[in-house]
């Protein structure tokens, strides 16, 4: 008996000490709001320069090849504000985001690396601290494929400034939005309520999984999928994978642009519509300059997967899966013929501003009381383009 409750004690000083040692091994950065600037760079894809070389004479090959690989070399450097909370640190979406798979965490006060291990993604992302108020970075990312897709980031960070003001909300206190797990047969499914005064377009929950007890973020945004808005008193049910024992309300955006949930979990939905936005405004940018120059498809077709392989989305695997989708499926479409005859140019651009003008309705502001959403409507257009 006495030898059970050493065993006791001796547990719970270890789980004291392991539960001190993890909070003192935060990277030691202040919080609040930080601007990043990130050189991004591709490792060459043969596939995608063989594509691009097909589509020009070939007299011109060699310099084509040339500029592409000078274009690979240099990069793209990108800047963007982030808001960094003590959330971030212990779970280790620093720059990258949190994405829904499984990933390994080394942190101590100088020093944070996080790798994630997807399906079809490798990302590891490396950063070290300068001091309080700047901290350097770098994030290498490999799509599993054959041959697999490979990418580096480097980040300079400089803190800016305490968290602003937090943007519109409901009123302090009140739920509305709440979500619980129901089972039919052998599925799960998510029931997710709405309980504020104005329509929901969109949401994250975060479930939790039988067995492993492994928590996922789960988003479902009807301004992304092109669906109706959640009226306010209704619910919206959803299938869910496996076996969920638990949900609960993370994140909700609504039509009258106030918000439910953290300002990190807002900046993430919001992000999510933005790059949706940012890559149907490049695509349309792409094809109305083919359409107007007179460029036949195969020479539409390679431009946009030049574009698409030099996406780059700071290291975050949920936003570069965003973009990489919308072009795939702009090339996808230019690719498969219609029924009498191939799809042309013009017929794709007809496809776009429907998938992106949804993302414009809702004024949402960020914590400085700016809207996320900046892409307007003639983005979305051959006017802009042109």
């Amino acid at each position: 008996m006495l030898r059970r409750l050493l065993l006791i004690l001796v547990g719970l000083w270890l789980a004291d000490s392991l539960a001190q040692t993890s909070a003192s091994e935060l990277l030691d950065i202040k919080l609040g709001t930080w601007q990043l600037t990130v050189t991004s760079r591709m490792v060459p894809y043969q596939p995608d320069i063989d594509k691009a070389l097909e589509a020009v004479a070939p007299s011109q090959r060699a310099q084509v090849l040339a500029s592409l690989k000078a274009s690979y070399a240099k990069g793209t450097v990108a800047k963007r504000t982030i808001t960094i909370q003590r959330e971030n640190l212990v779970r280790g979406s620093l720059v990258t985001g949190d994405a829904d798979c499984p990933k390994q965490i080394t942190s101590s006060s100088q020093r944070l690396e996080v790798h994630f291990q997807c399906d079809q993604l490798d990302l590891v992302s490396r950063f070290e601290r300068i001091d309080s108020e700047s901290f350097t970075g770098s994030i290498e990312q490999t799509v599993k494929g054959t041959p697999p897709r490979q990418s580096s980031q480097t980040v300079v960070a400089k803190w800016i400034g305490e968290p602003p003001g937090k943007p519109p909300q409901q009123a302090a206190g009140e739920q509305t939005i709440t979500a619980r797990i129901i089972r039919l047969g052998n599925d799960y499914y998510s029931v997710v309520s709405n309980r504020s005064r104005s329509a929901m377009t969109g949401y994250a929950i975060g479930i939790t999984m039988y067995g492993s007890n492994q928590n996922m973020r789960h988003f479902y945004d009807l301004r992304m999928l092109n669906r109706p808005p959640v009226k306010a008193g209704a619910s919206v049910q959803e299938r869910l994978h496996g076996i969920v024992v638990g949900a609960r309300p993370l994140v909700a955006v609504f039509a009258d642009g106030t918000t439910f949930g953290a300002a990190a979990e807002v900046a993430d939905l919001m992000n999510r519509r933005n790059a949706k936005l940012k890559s149907l405004a490049e695509i349309v940018s792409i094809l109305c300059n083919a359409q107007q120059q007179g460029l036949d498809q195969p020479t539409a077709i390679a431009s946009l997967e030049n574009a698409k392989s030099k996406l780059s989305n700071a290291g975050s695997v949920m936003l570069s899966s965003i973009e990489d989708a919308m072009f795939a499926e702009a090339i996808e479409k230019l690719k498969r013929p219609a029924p009498s005859r191939p799809i042309s140019i013009q017929e794709v651009l007809q496809g776009v501003a429907p998938l992106g003008m949804p993302l414009l309705e809702d004024p949402v502001k960020d914590p400085s009381g700016a809207a996320y959403i900046k892409t307007t409507g003639a983005q979305l257009s051959c006017k802009a383009a042109g």
